[in-house]
């Protein structure tokens, strides 16, 4: 028998040495009715840290060394301290790490669709500026033709004030949200999109095939509407 102050030093000496093989002889015993039940919960757990090291290790394409064996020991609170430490440190580099990866995809979303919905503005004022040179230089068919573009009727007296929202959207979801649009608004909007290929969604991290779209509007009432069936479809 060994008495019970000495009987770890006693244990770790014997596995030092490689020989010997451990019965358990209290299989019948469940973990939380040993008598280190607190110990052997400290150890799983430590184990569980080490197993995340070695997951985030692989993760990031490295190679684990090997370590040369020394007669330096640790102590189970020492080692339990480290572990614990590190562990704080490495959740924190990952939640910075995808932080950073939303804003630049988010950004990245940004981008697009400035640039897609800006090429239909300018598509839009080209043709604009070649319809007002067109009617400017037209001759009118008849005498009775007004002469001064104010005595013509205005299109845009009993419309609302024009807006737009511009977003990017899943091409599975496009459909659907255009079929939304349409109903809300019973058909006073104006939908156009243009695919952007696969971007890196920012809420998922995944490859997904996307469209930037842009709803012209009139009036406040409309707007609304359209802002609500934007929250609904999550674009």
């Amino acid at each position: 028998m060994i008495p019970a102050e000495s009987a770890h030093d006693t244990v770790g000496a014997l596995g030092d040495v490689g020989l010997l093989q451990f019965k358990d002889l209290n299989a019948d015993k469940s973990a939380f009715q040993r008598t280190y039940a607190n110990q052997v919960k400290r150890c799983d757990e430590m184990a569980r840290k080490i197993r995340f090291f070695h997951d985030q290790v692989e993760k990031a394409g490295m190679t684990v060394g090997i370590r040369a064996i020394t007669d330096k020991g640790y102590e189970m609170d020492e080692l339990e301290g480290k572990l614990e430490e590190l562990e704080t440190e490495m959740l924190e580099v990952n939640g910075n790490s995808e932080r950073l990866a939303r804003s630049y995809n988010e950004l990245v979303e940004l981008q697009l669709v400035l640039e897609k919905a800006g090429s239909f503005f300018d598509q839009a004022r080209i043709d604009a500026q070649s319809e007002s040179f067109e009617r400017t230089y037209s001759v009118p068919e008849t005498m009775d033709a007004p002469l001064l573009e104010s005595a013509l009727p205005s299109a845009t007296a009993n419309t609302g004030r024009l807006g737009f929202v511009a977003g990017l959207i899943p091409q599975e979801k496009l459909n659907g949200f255009e079929r939304l649009l349409f109903r809300a608004t019973r058909g006073n909007m104006f939908l156009r999109q243009t695919p952007v290929g696969s971007v890196k969604d920012p809420a998922t991290g995944e490859q997904v095939e996307k469209h930037v779209f842009v709803v012209f509007y009139a009036g406040e009432r409309a707007r609304t509407k359209v802002l609500k069936v934007r929250m609904v479809s999550r674009v």
